[in-house]
């Protein structure tokens, strides 16, 4: 009996331990493809600056200077505020310590969705942030990155939204250690 109870709670910790550490690959890979992003927006900037003021003044000066200078600055204030972001998360998670758990039930008054948009038109959701009505925000990053489905969004909206929600989070954090998404979802083709 002991040697069973023991083996159990071995197996909770390495799928604790399996989770948290997935979380953290994913929100690195999502925080590293933007950092990659932004560098690749600043230089295309530097060349795009030389290229004009190298040529003589034409109308392709002109639109560089005028039409894809400020295309590529937002881009990269964009990539910018988003691998920002994911550090942040990323930090956050590295900075916990304890696999142990707590429950926290709030009245979800919000549910925001950080997503991941490929070139290709794709968007996946990366995580799910809960807002409760004392304004405070739960995280939960996706232990796999979840195809951005409009149904898949709708349902976790319908879940949460205005409904009393208990959520599992790291002891001391508002990091989502477990959340069920998948809790009464009929996925329909």
């Amino acid at each position: 009996m002991l040697l069973t109870k023991s083996k159990i709670q071995y197996a909770d910790i390495a799928k604790s331990m399996y989770i948290l550490t997935t979380q953290k690959n994913e929100i690195k890979s999502m925080a590293l493809f933007y950092l990659e992003k932004l560098a690749f927006g600043i230089g295309l900037l530097i060349m795009s600056m030389v290229i004009a003021y190298t040529q003589e003044w034409t109308n392709f000066s002109n639109e560089v200077l005028f039409v894809e200078v400020p295309f590529v600055s937002i881009v990269i204030v964009v990539c910018a505020f988003k691998s920002i972001r994911n550090f942040a998360i990323l930090r956050t998670l590295k900075r916990i310590r304890s696999e142990g758990e707590e429950t926290v039930k709030i009245e979800c008054k919000d549910v925001r969705f950080i997503a991941y948009n490929s070139l290709r038109y794709d968007s996946f959701i990366i995580a799910i942030i809960f807002v409760g009505t004392n304004h405070k925000k739960y995280l939960y990053v996706l232990p796999e990155s979840l195809f951005n489905y409009k149904k898949i969004r709708q349902h976790i909206i319908d879940k949460c939204l205005f409904e009393t929600v208990e959520l599992t989070c790291y002891k001391g954090t508002r990091m989502l250690k477990l959340f069920d998404i998948w809790d009464g979802y009929k996925y329909c083709v």
